[in-house]
């Protein structure tokens, strides 16, 4: 069990399928003439792809489910991939303690090459074990063949702790190939 300043991560909770609401529909879209061709050009070119997809799964991954520009676009384009026929969930990773979150604004500033980058082994400890908690509910609900976008550097499900069965990580640069969230606690 690790015990952070106080606070016990074996009592985190963990990871929260988000449910996303009823909204706009592609006849919405289409309604505005402006978007009209976009929308018949979309789904011209979105049938292939859409058919590599069936029986499988899109897992999204992020880190809030309100509030930051993932947690906004996620519903509107959830919302068009399931009428398509698309099966696709959100997962939000979950951590009450601030000192995660301040650790995981250092790797975003890190990654962006801003702000302070020097990261302890207690940050590396606390980081890993939010991820470890949070992991299990994944690996309960994502099958093998699955895909898993992750969206923030939070969840860190291709490093240290053990990976899903397909893992994308976005907004996160890679250099040489290499995720880089994981490799910020180098030692």
């Amino acid at each position: 069990m690790l015990s952070y300043r106080g606070f016990n991560y074996s009592l985190y909770p963990s990871m929260q399928k988000i449910n996303v609401k009823p909204g706009a529909k592609i006849e919405d879209y289409k309604a505005y003439g402006s978007l009209y061709s976009s929308v018949l050009d979309f789904l011209e070119q979105a049938k292939e792809p859409i058919a590599s997809l069936k029986g499988r799964t899109i897992w999204m991954i992020n880190s809030t489910a309100l509030g930051g520009g993932v947690a906004e676009m996620l519903p509107s384009q959830m919302r068009i991939l399931r009428e398509l026929g698309v099966s696709i969930e959100w997962l939000v990773i979950e951590a009450r303690e601030k000192a995660f979150f301040d650790i995981t604004k250092r790797i975003h500033n890190a990654i962006h090459g801003s702000g302070n980058s020097i990261f302890t082994e207690e940050d590396r400890q606390v980081y890993e074990a939010v991820n470890r908690n949070n992991l299990p509910k994944a690996l309960e609900l994502i099958n093998d063949g699955d895909i898993v976008v992750v969206h923030d550097p939070q969840p860190i499900f291709d490093s240290p702790v053990e990976s899903p069965k397909s893992t994308v990580h976005v907004h996160v640069p890679e250099y040489m190939g290499v995720s880089m969230s994981p490799y910020v606690f180098a030692v």
